[in-house]
C-alpha cells in the first residue's frame, strides 16, 4: 500500500480498503484482533491474499475472532466455530465436528393454511422420509427439515 500512501482513502477499491482496515487494527500489537466479516464483497484474488495474511497473524500467535457469513471462510480460517441464530450460539466446535454433525442440507418450509390439521399432518408426513432427521416447528408458519 506504500504506493497509495499519499492518496485519499475514498479512491481506494474495496480490497485496499479492507487491508487498511486490518492494518489498523494491528497498529498497536495486540494479542487478540477482532475481524468483523474481513472479505466480505471482495473479488476471490483480494479474499485469498486476506485469507493467506489472515493465517499468517495466527501463526504468529494472535487470537482472531473473526465474523463471518462464509462456510468456506470458516473452514479454511477457523480452529473453533460458534454458530450463532438470533443472538444465542446454537452450535460450537471444530469446522470437521460440525460438518459431521450436520451432513447434509436444511430445507425450510413456509406456508400458509386455514387448515389447523394440516400442518401437523404434513410435518408427521416429511419427517417419515428417510433423508430427513428431523422436523422442527418454526414459529413463523414454518418448519425446518433436516
Amino acid at each position: 500500500m506504500t504506493e497509495r500512501a499519499d492518496n485519499l482513502v475514498e479512491t481506494y477499491s474495496g480490497g485496499m480498503r479492507k487491508r487498511l482496515e486490518i492494518a489498523e487494527g494491528l497498529l498497536h500489537r495486540p494479542k487478540v484482533l477482532f475481524l468483523d466479516e474481513p472479505t466480505l464483497g471482495l473479488d476471490l484474488q483480494t479474499r485469498a491474499g486476506i485469507w493467506d495474511y489472515i493465517k499468517k497473524l495466527n501463526e504468529e500467535g494472535i487470537t482472531i475472532f473473526l465474523t463471518t457469513h462464509y462456510m468456506e471462510e470458516a473452514d479454511s480460517l477457523c480452529d473453533r466455530l460458534a454458530i450463532i441464530d438470533h443472538g444465542s450460539i446454537v452450535a460450537s466446535g471444530t469446522p470437521s465436528n460440525l460438518k459431521s454433525q450436520v451432513k447434509g442440507d436444511v430445507l425450510e418450509m413456509r406456508y400458509t393454511t386455514q387448515d389447523e390439521t394440516a400442518v401437523p399432518k404434513f410435518m408427521e408426513k416429511v419427517g417419515t422420509l428417510s433423508f430427513v432427521r428431523k422436523v422442527i416447528p418454526n414459529a413463523e408458519n414454518g418448519a425446518r427439515a433436516l
